[in-house]
């Protein structure tokens, strides 16, 4: 059958014209255009009025997501294209949004289809911070693949973006009221990347999209999964894939690869239907994965055209892994100097560590005299310190040599103000990966979905 498409210089509502063809699916084509008021480029996606209704769906979800401001009032960029307009012209309903640029699904193919390990642990932080956004907003999407992340352009260029809600739903109502739990659901999704439950027809929620983004980061950094080249017939393969995934242990899919992936997995495969994500806890994961491997998150991806340029090299601390016990008023530490220069520089490149305190645990003693330097962590001293009675798994042990830029009169100023600190090592330490304890009230009688797919309604509404 011919899918019908408009014709070239097809003018939408007098003001867009379409120009080239940037990607089609199953459910309308995706068009680059021109403003012609602004000349400013656009993506606008063209579904046929004789095809069943997705656009209109999709349409209202990009403008629920694009509906964000902060506290001073103002729009607010969380990752999503906005929608200059939507509507119906001639034989088709039309969405008009901001363009894009490359998908990670191009951008994996054109570095040789796979990505290195710091380009992987940037991308899961912001697909982790996507898919939060989205799901805030009672969306979950329901087909988390490479191709439906893309890069931002321009201010935006090393920004991750979330596209394409044509299979995505709306998990509650208005009300808060969470959709009940089905296993006769359709399937929505990609074979390659969706969850072991969808797969059996179980209905979607959160923990779906987090699964299939596990899924995604093991390909970005194997370059395949050992399910997406069986060979099975059509109507077969979504049950034959569904069964080699829940029979493939998450320690043979991650062999080799950091432990912060499998711990990510069993994390997510260990969600119940109606879990709220602790999206934090994944976040500080890689995070964790980052630290150990002496990464920094300067937003140098594979694809970048040019490494990241540093100019002064740190040495690495002796006993990195402390924490606060006590202030007196004997001298600091030296051996404790170079996190501190570490922890410094990182805050100046990328911000990542000031909303964390666990993640600031192995230095935040010397963080208080720091307050003119980084004011944004001396905000957060007090949310340190219930902490520190608490066993807390820092990691590494010990930091290798990280290449940073900093300017050192700024430094040694701060260094000048700071009061007597006694430090000792962390209460605890943990060769493997970062654990965590869940509240007793949010934790309901453990289902067995991946084995137990099958179960009866009534013990599905318990």
């Amino acid at each position: 059958m011919t899918t019908l498409e408009p014709g070239p210089d097809f003018t939408i509502n007098n003001r867009w014209v379409l120009g080239a063809k940037i990607a089609s699916g199953g459910f309308g084509a995706i068009y680059k255009g021109v403003d012609l008021k602004t000349k400013e480029e656009v993506a606008i996606k063209v579904e046929s009025r004789k095809e069943r209704n997705y656009l209109e769906k999709e349409a209202q979800m990009y403008t629920d997501l694009s509906k964000v401001t902060n506290l001073l009032g103002e729009d607010e960029d969380m990752g999503v294209p906005r929608v200059r307009w939507y509507g119906k012209e001639g034989l088709f309903r039309v969405v008009v949004l901001d363009l894009m640029g490359p998908s990670l699904s191009d951008l994996f193919y054109s570095v040789g289809k796979q990505f290195s390990l710091k380009t992987t642990l940037m991308l899961a932080e912001q697909m982790i911070n996507r898919l939060e956004f989205v799901h805030k907003k009672r969306i979950v999407h329901r087909d988390v693949k490479p191709g439906n992340f893309v890069m931002g352009l321009g201010r935006n260029e090393g920004k991750v973006f979330i596209i394409d809600f044509g299979l995505s739903n709306y998990y509650q109502d208005h009300s808060g009221k969470h959709i009940g739990y089905n296993e006769d659901a359709s399937f929505h999704g990609t074979h390659r990347y969706a969850s072991v439950n969808s797969h059996f027809k179980v209905e979607q929620s959160r923990r779906d999209d987090l699964e299939s983004l596990g899924y995604v980061l093991v390909y970005f950094l194997r370059g395949g999964l050992p399910w997406q080249n069986v060979k099975a017939k059509k109507k077969k393969r979504r049950v034959v894939i569904g069964e080699m995934k829940r029979e493939l242990s998450i320690e043979q899919l991650t062999a080799g690869l950091p432990s912060e992936f499998a711990t990510y997995m069993h994390y997510a495969r260990g969600l119940n239907f109606l879990d709220v994500p602790d999206y934090e806890y994944m976040r500080r994961l890689f995070r964790t994965c980052m630290l150990k491997h002496q990464f920094a998150p300067d937003g140098k991806f594979d694809w970048s055209a040019k490494p990241s340029v540093m100019t002064t090299t740190m040495p690495a601390p002796v006993n990195a892994p402390t924490l606060l016990t006590s202030v007196t008023q004997s001298y600091m530490q030296p051996n404790l100097l170079p996190s501190l220069q570490t922890l410094a520089a990182l805050e100046q490149q990328h911000r990542l560590f000031s909303t964390d305190p666990l993640a600031l645990a192995p230095s935040m003693p010397l963080l208080s005299s720091m307050h003119q330097l980084m004011p944004s962590m001396s905000q957060i001293m007090p949310s340190l310190m219930s902490y520190q009675s608490k066993p807390i798994a820092i990691a590494p042990a010990s930091y290798p040599p990280l290449t940073v830029s900093i300017p050192q009169a700024s430094i040694k100023q701060a260094i000048a103000t700071t009061s007597s600190i006694t430090v000792s090592p962390a209460m605890a330490t943990t060769t493997g990966p970062v654990t965590r304890k869940r509240k007793a009230a949010e934790i309901e009688p453990k289902q067995q979905p991946h084995r137990n797919v099958r179960r009866t309604r009534a013990t599905a509404q318990k």
